[in-house]
């Protein structure tokens, strides 16, 4: 099989028709060709081969492979069945006669490898020769399989749909949630935990909120992210719209009317440090309206004072402050003086403390009194289903242990625990200068073997979202530990574990934070480490993202830079052929900054753009009304005029608004595209053109922030709706 989409397939045999003249031949050489031409579409052969059928003269076969590895199972095959007994074909690649119409067409379609061979002179020769080739094609394309790809562990997938989150790869995301369903991979519950977890990345507020489960869910115990992200859609779909300034007996109103039976369930203490605006005003809201009082949440609320603006003065007006000292809100959830009151509160709050401090009043029971606990259904089920969760030891008390533990066979939960410790030990807590060093040098020694290292390689994009979420991001004084999770995931890149995009997140900040040219010297080798020597077509974006980001930011060496710049140009060299359109522009916009002159450029571009997805790309964008919001301005000036240059007829509206405003409201409802960079976007914004956007109209997020990230969003969008 030929690897493109059918729509190009169909164009390429139909354009081979005309220039081949196949329709001026006898019907039975029409047959040939066509029992031949069959062969692109097939998947279980090793790339394909066409006939040229000849008036008066020996049919010319085209044996095609898309790459040497498959070209390596296909020569022994030609050999075998058409070998020089009854062909010309010995083995070897002829250069293509681009003089020949026909050879010159089939050179175009940019594929690996192209060989050429030509049946015998006389016609039994040529019928042999047909028959034999046939028969090849048949039997190949019916064997059963004697290999098949090695099954992937599902933490591998679950890693890979986090890292596709990172990068905002809806496409590969909800691929993989698909694998993990057909597969069995998870159970019900998990598979909406996901489902839950892709949705609210991409704004999906009113689509959680609709699931059939979402009540039922509620009621359901489950991770802290997965809570934060229901009390979130609540709060969007119900009272997104009165924010910013909302009122706040509209407010009281909506809770009350549409939000409280949901959401009660939902607002369990603590309270997470890094909790949005508006999941804030829901438990603001609950404690305003609770009858009676609920004085431990009115508590937790005073820590975030002002972050609840004239909700708290309601608070404050209705007497729902008064009385509690600080000391007191520091413990809102007090320590359980029995097993039972720890059981309870452990299934209740469903931290990682509560559950440490119940295990380990389990483990201080005598015989007798342990027997008595589990005498009760209800313990035994809550005991039942934290030793679960933590595979019967006690979790880690913070990240240092968390990562010391990942060596021991026996810590089997890690996983699990993992998706506690993004919300209960948040990246915007660690501020001492002593603890992000401690924290760095302890994940740099995570050691390189089983089973510590597959642990750490499968959390590492949740650990890369982890950093991320931080506020400050990236924040200079964290670079120690950037670097340390950059180490392991190049290191994950030679097992071919390859997690380009939490890569590149990590490869941003460090840029944007600035590098001393030993650091920026060893960040680029990473770079090129993680490309590896044979660069993939998917990684060409990647490459040219790196590229824009190095001429974004400054250089403390130029001639490091403008050697990795080279080594970039020599790696795109051979995947020239396979450029999509808005890549071959990336590079024409790049060049001038990059220093390539028209020769230089030229060698990384294809000798001849594939017409047909150009063609269909240019269509799909034609007379569209594409926006972008964005808060670079240079990255957004570059991708309007990339685009204008793929299709000259597009409108593009820009904004850099930082909150909601009336111009970014009707964008928001107008345009055909709208292209969301989120590496370098306001929440309140994003939120703001979530809220007004039309469902029926797509919003794109971008990778990256520079313009290489702009364009291969709607790039890639417009070719899958196109070609789905």
């Amino acid at each position: 099989m030929i690897v493109a989409p059918e729509k190009v397939l169909d164009t390429f045999i139909c354009q081979l028709r005309v220039v081949a003249r196949i329709e001026e031949l006898t019907s039975e050489q029409k047959q040939e060709f066509d029992e031949f031409a069959a062969s692109v579409y097939l998947r279980e052969f090793p790339g394909a081969i066409v006939a040229w059928p000849r008036s008066g003269k020996s049919t010319v076969y085209y044996a095609m492979a898309n790459d040497a590895a498959e070209w390596r199972r296909l020569r022994p095959l030609l050999l075998a069945f058409a070998g020089p007994t009854l062909t010309s074909f010995s083995g070897r690649i002829e250069p293509p006669l681009l003089n020949i119409p026909v050879e010159s067409f089939i050179h175009s379609l940019g594929l690996s490898i192209t060989a050429r061979f030509v049946a015998g002179s006389d016609q039994k020769a040529r019928e042999i020769a047909s028959r034999s080739l046939k028969r090849m094609i048949h039997m190949v394309s019916g064997a059963p399989l004697t290999t098949r790809e090695a099954p992937r562990p599902t933490s591998y997938l679950l890693a890979q749909f986090v890292d596709a989150l990172n990068g905002n790869d809806r496409q590969q995301a909800s691929a993989i949630l698909d694998t993990c369903r057909e597969e069995l991979r998870l159970d019900a519950l998990n598979l909406l935990f996901l489902k839950i977890q892709l949705l609210a990345h991409f704004g999906g507020w009113s689509a959680i909120c609709e699931m059939p489960e979402f009540p039922s869910l509620c009621h359901t115990r489950k991770p802290r992210s997965i809570t934060v992200a229901m009390l979130e859609a609540l709060y969007q779909c119900h009272l997104g719209a009165l924010f910013p300034a909302p009122d706040i007996a509209s407010e009281v109103s909506v809770w009350r009317e549409r939000i409280l039976p949901l959401a009660l369930p939902l607002l369990r203490l603590p309270i997470p440090s890094t909790v949005s605006p508006g999941v804030l005003r829901l438990y603001g809201l609950a404690a305003l309206s609770a009858k009676p009082r609920q004085p431990m949440l009115e508590a937790a609320l005073r820590e975030f004072s002002e972050k609840l603006g004239n909700l708290w003065e309601a608070l404050v007006k209705a007497g729902r402050t008064d009385g509690f000292m600080t000391s007191a809100i520091q413990s809102a959830v007090p320590a359980p003086a029995t097993v039972q009151d720890a059981l309870i509160s452990a299934d209740e709050v469903n931290t990682l403390s509560a559950i440490a401090i119940a295990l380990d009043k389990v483990g201080q029971l005598n015989d007798e009194d342990r027997e008595k606990l589990l005498k009760s259904e209800a313990f035994r089920r809550i005991l039942q289903d934290l030793q679960t969760q933590t595979f019967g030891q006690s979790p880690p008390a913070g990240w240092v242990e968390w990562y010391q533990r990942l060596g021991d066979p026996e810590f089997k939960s890690a996983y699990e625990i993992l998706q506690h410790a993004i919300v209960e030990w948040p990246a915007e807590s660690i501020r001492d200068a002593m603890e992000i060093a401690v924290l760095a040098d302890v994940i740099a020694g995570v050691p390189d073997s089983p089973p510590g290292s597959q642990r750490l390689a499968d959390a590492l994009p949740t650990l890369t979202a982890w950093v991320v979420s931080d506020p400050e991001f990236p924040r200079p004084s964290m670079q120690p530990v950037y670097e340390s999770l950059l180490i392991h995931l190049v290191i994950g890149s030679r097992r071919a574990t390859k997690t380009y995009e939490s890569a590149s997140i990590l490869i941003r900040a460090l840029f944007s934070i600035g590098l001393s040219a030993s650091q920026y010297c060893a960040l680029l080798d990473d770079c090129l480490e993680l490309a590896g020597v044979g660069v993939g077509t998917r990684g060409i974006y990647w490459l040219l993202d790196i590229l824009d980001e190095t001429i974004a930011n400054p250089a403390p060496d130029p001639g490091i830079r403008e050697s990795f710049w080279s080594s970039v140009h020599t790696r795109l060299i051979p995947l020239r052929n396979h450029m999509t359109p808005g890549q071959v522009i990336a590079i024409r916009n790049l060049a001038s900054a990059l220093g390539w002159d028209e020769a230089w450029t030229g060698e990384v571009l294809p000798e001849q753009l594939e017409t047909g997805r150009f063609e269909q790309v240019r269509a799909a964008l034609a007379g569209k009304h594409i926006a972008i919001y964005s808060l670079t301005d240079t990255a957004t000036r570059q991708a309007e005029q990339a685009l204008k240059e793929m299709e000259p007829s597009v409108r593009v509206s820009i904004s850099h608004d930082l909150v909601g405003t009336t111009a970014l409201k009707g964008m928001a409802q107008s345009a055909d595209f709208f292209v969301v960079v989120t590496a370098s976007a306001k929440h309140a914004a994003t939120g703001f053109i979530q809220q007004w956007r039309p469902r029926e109209k797509p919003i794109l997020f971008a990778a990256g922030r520079g313009f290489t990230s702009i364009v291969r969003v709607i790039e890639d969008f417009v070719w899958q709706r196109e070609n789905p």
